[in-house]
């Protein structure tokens, strides 16, 4: 059995943080090329809210284990986004994304 996977940031200040998941369509992230159309359109950047987890933790590294799970909520297999903002007090940071491929077992 594989160990969960781990996002690993680093943050200049105590705060909290978001990490939002976004799944990209069911069309695998396409626009779909079989209608004529379609076809010479540019690719889908559309993503669809897949869920949200927030974490407090110190100043610096830190690090959160991910296990492909939201809550109890397990995500379906196929490519996200994970969009990671850290706030303190009244101060937001700018999101940072990553992507990353959940596959069946």
């Amino acid at each position: 059995m594989r160990c969960p996977a781990a996002l690993r940031y680093v943050v200049a200040g105590s705060s909290q943080r978001v990490n939002a998941f976004r799944r990209d369509p069911a069309t695998g992230g396409l626009t779909p090329i079989g209608c004529g159309a379609n076809r010479k359109r540019p690719a889908c950047k559309r993503r669809v809210r897949a869920g949200r987890l927030r974490r407090t933790g110190p100043r610096g590294r830190n690090r959160t284990r991910f296990s492909g799970r939201i809550g109890r909520k397990a995500l379906h297999p196929g490519r996200y986004e994970v969009a990671v903002v850290a706030t303190t007090g009244s101060r937001t940071s700018a999101p940072r994304r990553a992507s990353f491929l959940v596959v069946r077992r």
